[in-house]
């Protein structure tokens, strides 16, 4: 249940930034954004925000939701809008106001979903940490042999 609620309001977010830049600004019809909005926030949520957000963390998450809004927001403009759309501009600033309401979006994630998923209910692999160590440790209080003579 929380993952839906979380859903709508991801989706919410979504359709309010690209209502007010593909809506009013770019003038395409609501239906057009609201089929746009609902893929986009569906892709995002599944790939940025339960995969990479819990294995990566919040800043690859972040770049992941900016290169994932852009490129989604660019196809799916293509394939919905009639009028030929200015691909860059609109695009971009598009995908950047989303991009910066994903940062507060990953705090909620983290504080009210991510700790279900710890628990079991998605299964979603933990982030793990490969430290490796190639130097041979020295005890600093040893003296060590000036030649092979000395051992």
């Amino acid at each position: 249940m929380n993952h839906l609620k979380a859903f709508f309001i991801k989706f919410a977010v979504t359709f309010s930034i690209l209502f007010l830049i593909l809506g009013i600004y770019y003038q395409a019809f609501i239906g057009d954004v609201l089929a746009i909005s609902f893929i986009l926030s569906f892709v995002t949520y599944i790939l940025g925000d339960l995969v990479i957000l819990p294995k990566l963390g919040h800043l690859s998450a972040v770049f992941s939701d900016f290169g994932l809004a852009y490129i989604g927001i660019v196809t799916l403009g293509a394939a919905f809008i009639e009028r030929p759309l200015i691909f860059g501009a609109v695009s971009f600033f598009a995908a950047l106001a989303i991009t910066v309401s994903e940062g507060f979006f990953h705090r909620y994630m983290t504080k009210s979903i991510l700790p279900e998923m710890e628990q079991g209910q998605l299964m979603v692999e933990p982030r793990i940490n490969f430290i490796t160590e190639f130097a041979e440790e020295l005890d600093v209080n040893s003296e060590v042999p000036k030649n092979k003579e000395e051992k």
